[in-house]
């Protein structure tokens, strides 16, 4: 069996402020396209080679500016990026990816103008809502999308998750599957059966619940 390739990526959270605290943009990817069809997602894509190969370390954030634009119509410049997150798609999936995900702070709510191509619609949502429209199945999501906005839920203003973004280095997330008890669980660096895969491990929880109900994101200590 070949190994599946693991393509280089790039994903921009927007996000602004307003009376109820932070939005940030979801776009509604199609549902026939191949990976993630039907799923809402921050703006993104694949690094094209032309960007690796002219921009070298900064191609994610190139392509995190192209990405924001073909996928939203907003342009962004890379100097206003910041690097929050790096994700890893497990190894059992038919697709992989290694993604930058990048924040970037806009000054208000921008008209967003999608392809009806590839993306199919956009919401501006508070992080709780966004959550609470997946609890009620209205909000599709894949796990990076879900777990990093239940990271900002804590928040109450952009600047106090970048400021904490700042004092930190990019979160790294390389899941590793766990099976207990006929459930499911994605492991993340830090928790405490991250190396073993051993469930009677004790300690640190930092996973994720996979179950036919959706996601639950157990993290008992602050990330």
């Amino acid at each position: 069996m070949s190994e599946v390739i693991i393509h280089p990526s790039a994903t921009v959270v927007l996000l602004h402020d307003d009376a109820d605290g932070i939005k940030t943009l979801l776009l509604k990817r199609n549902a026939k396209v191949s990976f993630g069809g039907g799923e809402w997602v921050f703006p993104g894509g694949k690094i094209e080679a032309a960007e690796l190969e002219k921009h070298a370390d900064d191609a994610e954030r190139v392509a995190a500016v192209r990405e924001c634009k073909e996928e939203a119509g907003i342009l962004l410049t890379p100097d206003a990026l910041q690097k929050y997150s790096h994700w890893v798609t497990p190894d059992f999936m038919p697709k992989r990816f290694s993604t930058g995900f990048y924040l970037a702070q806009l000054d208000n709510q921008l008209p967003v103008l999608v392809d009806n191509s590839e993306i199919v619609d956009y919401r501006w949502v508070s992080p709780a809502e966004a959550l609470a429209q997946y609890a009620r199945g209205e909000l599709p999501m894949m796990p990076p999308t879900f777990v990093s906005l239940n990271d900002f839920v804590r928040f109450q203003a952009t600047s106090e998750l970048l400021q904490h973004c700042q004092r930190r280095d990019p979160l790294v997330f390389e899941p590793r599957m766990l099976r207990h008890n006929e459930r499911v669980y994605l492991l993340y660096s830090g928790d405490c059966a991250y190396e073993s895969a051993d469930a009677s491990t004790e300690g640190r929880r930092h996973r994720l619940l996979m179950s036919e109900s959706g996601y639950e994101y157990i993290c008992d200590q602050p990330i």
